[in-house]
């Protein structure tokens, strides 16, 4: 690769693989593990990169996401519960006693005016 950032279109051009060939050789058993190690190498290089600072982070942010699955973390809630979270829900929620705390901890930690 003549000193270039791994990548994974660079990886395929060096192997002669369109991106449809290479995606029929990860369905073959017989080229599926030796693919997957090298796209492994080539995330962990990108990942590398993204750390040390040598890679644009935007970059390798675009490419960890678009060719190696990565995602932004999520919150671990279920979004059917949290659509619209309102007084009514939080009182179905939550006791008289938690609803007053959360209220006293609001009032004390709300920014004042500068009016």
């Amino acid at each position: 690769m003549n000193g270039a950032p791994f990548s994974m279109s660079g990886m395929k051009a060096h192997l002669g693989l369109s991106h449809y060939r290479y995606l029929s050789m990860l369905g073959d058993n017989r080229f599926k593990e030796v693919l997957e190690m090298a796209t492994r190498a080539i995330e962990a290089g990108i990942e590398d990169g993204y750390l040390t600072g040598t890679y644009n982070g935007n970059a390798a942010n675009f490419a960890l996401k678009n060719h190696f699955g990565w995602k932004d973390k999520q919150p671990e809630l279920d979004p059917d519960t949290l659509k619209d979270v309102n007084k009514e829900t939080m009182k179905k929620l939550m006791s008289k006693e938690d609803l007053q705390i959360m209220k006293e901890m609001y009032y004390k930690l709300k920014p004042k005016r500068l009016d």
